[in-house]
């Protein structure tokens, strides 16, 4: 939502922070592919490294992402935004993404920081 309100009103947005954003790239068809094999009753998938295609990803992670899922009502089409509408932005962004934050977790957790 917020990628889309500072696409349609760059002058109105001076910051914009994106954490794991969709609509900068196409869902994966293999994520998608796995999604639907394990998809439940309830229309929930559990996360898992299957799903995500990882197999270093901590089990607090993981935790945390299935809880998310099971109060989670998806969008049912992302809209994928164009170099064009992404060059209207005019304001500083940082974009963090699901594999810098595992990273960033593997170093506080090497570091013996709490994950």
């Amino acid at each position: 939502m917020s990628l889309k309100f500072a696409t349609a009103y760059p002058e109105r947005v001076s910051k914009l922070v994106l954490i794991a954003s969709a609509g900068l790239a196409e869902v994966r068809h293999q994520f998608i592919s796995n999604v639907a094999q394990i998809r439940q009753e309830d229309g929930t998938a559990p996360v898992n490294s299957a799903i995500i295609g990882e197999n270093d990803i901590p089990k607090e992670v993981l935790d945390f992402m299935n809880l998310i899922v099971a109060s989670y009502n998806p969008i049912q089409h992302l809209p994928v935004y164009t170099d064009e509408q992404l060059q209207q932005l005019t304001c500083r962004f940082f974009l963090l993404t699901e594999k810098m934050m595992l990273s960033l977790m593997q170093v506080n957790r090497h570091k013996g920081f709490p994950v």
